[in-house]
């Protein structure tokens, strides 16, 4: 029994040898625990750019001939001598008109055209009963063309005479520059909006009068930074960033302007050729020593 009892003891001890020295053979020692490795940050290079503010305002183009034809007495109308998008001449017959008295016999009046352009629109039908001075056709010059638009009385001092921009047609990306001509000094009551009249500064742009767009005028050019909206922390209102010195990460406050899509100009505190952290792998501090993974282009 006790020659049994030893020999489970000492299976017992010898197990407990195997595991303790197993373990101390897998664990490495303190002397040879590896060192945190640097925080690896993404930079990018500070460059000033050339920024601006910008405002946008609905505009159409119209032609800058727009003749109504108008009737010269009371009639009938029984005859066209012109269909919708004809071209006609100063003087061209247009339509006749037939005098209805039942007691006097007029002779029928032919409609002249004013000026030479395009009929753009007719107001009146065959067999349409018309009175003196009554809009029968509207002629316009499609290759005379210039813009209109309609700015709020809040923005009138925006716009002066001179002023340069870009206009784009609403089916369109293209861009046409364009140049302030005419800016009325009278507020409609109504809509409470004045009248600007702009004129194409390419002078064989192609549009047809009625094309609905819009305008983008620059205004506050000037040179600065934009960085990532993800660069900059917060402690409070301060905003401040980290720029790599020497390998090392540096922080410095800066003040901030306006927002542009998923970047902020900086207005101070940021130098030329500056290397701004964008993105680290884990938390930095001021002094930390970084590893640079990449430089974004500027």
């Amino acid at each position: 029994m006790n020659r049994a009892k030893w020999v489970v003891l000492g299976c017992l001890a010898i197990g407990i040898g195997t595991y303790l020295w197993s373990s101390n053979k897998t664990s490495p020692s303190p002397s040879h625990t590896s060192k945190p490795k640097h925080a690896t940050v993404v930079v990018k290079r500070a460059v000033q750019i050339s920024l601006f503010n910008s405002f946008r305002y609905p505009a159409k183009v119209v032609s800058e001939v727009n003749a109504q034809v108008r009737s010269n007495n009371a009639g009938t109308v029984t005859e066209f001598f012109v269909s919708l998008g004809q071209t006609v001449k100063k003087g061209q017959h247009l339509l006749l008109i037939t005098h209805t008295d039942p007691v006097y016999s007029y002779k029928p009046v032919r409609i002249q055209s004013p000026i030479s352009g395009v009929i753009s629109a007719f107001e009146v039908t065959l067999g349409s009963q018309v009175m003196k001075d009554q809009v029968l056709i509207k002629i316009v010059d499609p290759k005379r063309i210039r813009l209109e638009m309609e700015v709020a009385v809040q923005d009138y001092a925006r716009i002066q005479k001179n002023m340069t921009g870009q206009f784009s047609p609403s089916y369109s990306d293209n861009t046409m520059p364009v140049i302030v001509k005419g800016v009325s000094p009278f507020v409609d009551p109504a809509s409470g909006t004045s009248s600007i009249h702009l004129n194409f500064v390419r002078k064989k742009e192609s549009l047809l009068p009625g094309v609905v767009g819009s305008i983008v005028f620059k205004t506050n050019e000037r040179k600065g930074f934009l960085i990532p909206t993800q660069a900059i922390k917060y402690k409070g209102e301060q905003a401040s960033i980290g720029i790599v010195e020497n390998n090392q990460v540096k922080k410095i406050n800066i003040k901030l302007g306006r927002v542009h899509g998923g970047h902020v100009e900086v207005t101070q505190g940021l130098k030329d050729n500056m290397y701004i952290i964008v993105r680290s792998n884990r938390f930095v501090s001021d002094g930390d020593p970084v590893t640079l993974y990449k430089k974004q282009s500027s």
